[in-house]
């Protein structure tokens, strides 16, 4: 059954005359993507505001013509770099057309779990190792190692957590030390939001064609290079971009993301809302985050990490 913020979200939709796909914009010109944001902002407004206070930070689905135009922007955009192929910008590395979109709408407790695992050193392998956690950690963490691997007991000494059964961590060089818990929150938060800050949360962001995420691979001579140029290159004809750009560094901010795009016409009225909103915005966040010490540092700093990269528009 749908959600209360579907309902009345999906009545203003109607209300404002919005269809559910639009399929290719630049076919209609790159005003009508002007247009898309104005009504989008329209609609946003006249939601009552607990209702979008709960979509952007995940604990509401967003109403379903918002996910749904996102995602025919999307693969409009794909199916027409697929298409055209053009000698210098072929793609021969898609992946299937299920494929394309790796992941998309993530709700709070998703997002919430893959941080915990990631603050807990559980699981797989993610990125990334900042040179300060490097010099911190006393060359536990060898170079050309970019991503924290909980299986390697090096980085389990780094982080500050127990071996693994049958294992034993190396103890740490002299004036070395272990991570706290507000540098393990940083290491995150360079390539992971947190819960509630999340584009994610959104239904408007997708992660394309790359399943494990591999920065390496979008650089130029990448797998992904020819995907990211046509991407690049095409996006803002469907109102797509790339909001994180690498902007930050180990202090703040995430690193560049060339697999993730936005679809502003609906993300910027959204960012535009949570400013309007910032203090009601930091008590819901506060009271889904509450006191644990997985989150200290993002109580402190989470406006940084939520407005500080681009809003998407090129």
């Amino acid at each position: 059954m749908p959600t209360e913020l579907e309902e009345s979200g999906g009545a203003i939709v109607r209300s404002q005359g919005l269809s559910v796909s639009v399929g290719r914009t630049d076919a209609i010109g790159r005003s009508a993507l002007e247009h898309r944001a104005n009504a989008w902002r329209s609609v946003i407004g006249s939601m009552p505001a607990p209702e979008v206070l709960e979509w952007i930070i995940g604990i509401r689905r967003p109403p379903p013509a918002a996910s749904a135009e996102a995602a025919a922007q999307v693969a409009s955009l794909v199916a027409a770099i697929d298409i055209e192929r053009k000698p210098a910008r072929s793609v021969p590395v898609l992946a299937p057309r299920k494929d394309w979109i790796v992941s998309g709408y993530r709700t709070f407790e998703r997002q919430e779990a893959i941080w915990l695992r990631k603050f807990a050193f559980q699981g797989k392998a993610f990125e990334r190792v900042s040179e300060l956690a490097r010099s911190i950690c006393g060359g536990l963490v060898r170079p050309g190692e970019t991503r924290w691997d909980p299986a390697q007991p090096r980085h389990r000494s780094c982080w500050g957590v127990a071996p693994l059964q049958g294992e034993r961590n190396p103890p740490l060089p002299p004036g070395a030390r272990s991570l706290t818990s507000e540098e393990r929150q940083r290491e995150i938060l360079q390539a992971s939001a947190a819960p509630g800050l999340s584009r994610h949360h959104w239904g408007t962001d997708f992660d394309l064609f790359d399943a494990d995420l591999d920065p390496a691979s979008w650089e130029r001579g990448g797998r992904f290079w020819p995907a990211y140029v046509a991407l690049r290159d095409e996006g803002a004809d469907y109102g797509l971009a790339d909001p994180f750009r690498g902007n930050g560094s180990s202090n703040a901010g995430y690193i560049q993301e060339r697999w993730h795009w936005s679809y502003w016409p609906i993300g910027r009225g959204l960012l535009e809302f949570a400013r309007a909103n910032e203090m009601k915005l930091q008590r819901a966040l506060e009271a889904r985050w509450s006191l644990r010490p997985q989150f200290t540092l993002v109580r402190q700093r989470w406006r940084d990490y939520l407005f500080g990269v681009g809003e998407g528009k090129s």
